[in-house]
Parts: structure tokens; sequence; C-alpha cells
């Protein structure tokens, strides 16, 4: 009798021809921030985007729920975005296929419209939901988008460094106001928790104010960050939130392997951890061909010898001989070099 109705009811589904849905799906999370336009690897052997890039394509042959984000920061701190300003990482981005970035601090180095030049060369969404202009509209692409991720609704947000004017070049940020992030975010809990599976935040003011940031926004599901260069080797947990910091110049691919609820039923298991960006990882050879051009362009200006040193030189004294050197070329008194941006 049992298997009876047990037929019955499996017959019954089919002639309505409605399978039952899942009640959960899966997605993957590889993140980075704070690349600061080390496109090429580290002296050491570790980063470089072609390698990040070959991973995320060979984990988009074996799933199709794979996303791949950026907390910001991706321009400063090498001669090829020096030279270009900034504009050459997000062609290579582009020829990674980064899916969303949060825009940074340092994305506002070179003005309002060197950033929209940034905004065009990328092919994925520039985000921040806490930055507008005076007119209070937008600055970046907008404050959130909604990814289909192999039918996983995914909203991702981003909110970047309410202090950004303050440690901007002055008159970069222009008439931009940079609201409190938290409150941002709350503005947004309708729209995002409404429209999608899982919601997810890349974050550019460091890993403290992240912390604060997810014990105020408790209905967040996912905060990447950045803007501190800081590691968390597997993913916090505050609340019901994960959090993810990735460290910086490229040296280190997040991942976050989640299962989510759908329909708005946030995450119900995680794995994460920071994978070593590595000779393990496959190289991707259109991305290998686009910083290499850009690599090759720039040693043209900086392989010209200007001066001999007997032995190495270390950062800290690098600073007083570009001070220096400012002097002696602009013919001022004093010559300053800001010592957390001489980065290599």
């Amino acid at each position: 009798m049992e298997t009876s109705r047990f037929l019955l009811l499996a017959l019954g589904l089919a002639a309505c021809g409605r399978p039952f849905a899942p009640e959960t799906d899966t997605v993957l999370l590889l993140a980075t921030g704070d690349l600061h336009s080390a496109l090429s690897p580290h002296r050491d052997g570790h980063g470089g985007l072609a390698r990040i890039a070959g991973e995320a394509a060979r984990l988009r042959r074996e799933r199709a729920d794979v996303l791949l984000l950026d907390a910001g920061d991706a321009v400063a701190g090498t001669a090829v975005s020096s030279l270009t300003r900034g504009r050459a990482i997000f062609t290579v981005m582009t020829v990674a296929g980064y899916d969303a970035m949060a825009l940074g601090n340092h994305e506002f180095d070179h003005g309002l419209e060197v950033l929209a030049d940034y905004r065009g060369l990328a092919a994925f969404p520039l985000l921040a939901a806490n930055v507008v202009g005076p007119d209070g509209a937008p600055v970046a692409d907008g404050p959130f988008v909604i990814l289909d991720v192999d039918g996983v609704r995914v909203a991702v947000t981003a909110v970047t460094i309410e202090t950004t004017t303050d440690i901007t070049p002055g008159g970069a940020t222009g008439d931009c106001v940079f609201r409190p992030p938290g409150a941002a975010l709350e503005a947004l809990r309708g729209e995002l928790r409404s429209n999608s599976d899982l919601v997810v935040v890349l974050s550019h003011q460091g890993l403290i104010a992240d912390r604060a940031l997810a014990a105020e926004v408790p209905w967040v599901d996912v905060i990447i960050g950045g803007h501190s260069h800081s590691e968390t080797p597997v993913p916090e947990r505050i609340g019901d939130t994960l959090l993810l910091h990735t460290g910086h110049r490229g040296r280190r691919l997040g991942r976050l392997d989640l299962t989510v609820r759908l329909g708005g039923g946030g995450v119900v298991a995680s794995e994460g951890r920071l994978l070593d960006v590595g000779a393990g990882f496959p190289v991707a050879p259109d991305v290998a061909a686009v910083v290499n051009a850009f690599e090759e362009r720039a040693r043209a200006v900086t392989s010209v010898p200007v001066a001999r040193v007997e032995g190495p030189i270390s950062r800290e004294e690098v600073r007083p001989l570009a001070e220096e050197a400012f002097r002696e070329a602009l013919g001022t008194d004093l010559g300053y070099q800001n010592a957390t941006a001489i980065r290599d």
C-alpha cells in the first residue's frame, strides 16, 4: 500500500511537469584586494594576475557558479600604474574576467575624469554604495549589482573608506561625499535582501573597521575586505557574517565555497581559505600577453640607469634620495616623500 501511494505521487508530479526546486545551491567566491597594479609575479615568485586569471578560468571550466571579485585599490604602486595613471590595471582585469570591484581610495588618486576612464575600460562594474557626487548621483557604476550565478541571485555591493578625501591628493575627490558605510548599506537593505539569495559587501576600509561593520549590518552574508593589507587565513565569523581579507599585491587568492539557501535564506554552509598564488597556478596566456606588453612599455622608461649603488638599498634609504631628487629637480628648499608610498 505504501509503495502504491508513492508511485501515485510520483506519477502526479510527473504529470504536472514541475520537479521539486532545490532548496539550496552553491556559489564559489574568488577574491583579491589591494592589488596595487602588481601585474607580474614578484621577485620571490608569488603573485601575478595571469596566474590569478588562470586559476579562475580553470575553476570556471569545472563549474558554472564562480565569481571573481576585488575589494579595491587596484591602482598605485608600480611603474605601469604611474605611467598609465592606473588605466592599465583595468584593461588587464577585464581580460582576467573579474565580475565586480569596489572603489578603493587609490582609485580617486588621479581625479574624477580618470576614474571615469577606469569605468570605461572595465567590462565589469566598479561599485561604491556610500560615495556620491554633489548632485547625489553615484560616482561609481552604481551602489550594487545583482548577478545571476548559475541560478543563485548574488547581490554585490561595496563601500569605500569614509576618510578618502583626507588621504587622497588634494582636490582629486572633487566634491564627492563619502557617507558612513554602515548607514549607506542599511539604506539598501530592503532592495538587497528582497532581490537576492546572497548579499556580498566589498569593503575597502580595513579589517578593524570591517569587524565593526559586520556587527552593524548583521544581515549581510559575506564581507570581502581590503585597505589594511590584512590576511585572514580562514574567514572570520561575526554573528552570521563571514569576513575575508586576502592581503595585498596579488600574493593570495581568497577562496570561499558557499552553500546558499535559495529565497534569501543566506549561507547554510561555508569553507574558506587563502591560496598562495605561486608556480602551481595555471597561467592565462591572454592575460600574460597583455601584462607583458604593458611591462615592456614601462621598462623602456624604468630601465635607464640614473645612478649606481655598491650594495642593497632599503626602502628607508630610498626615501631621503627621493626627497633630494625632488628638491634638485624642482628647485625647492625642501623635498618630501611620504614613507608609506615607497612600495618597492
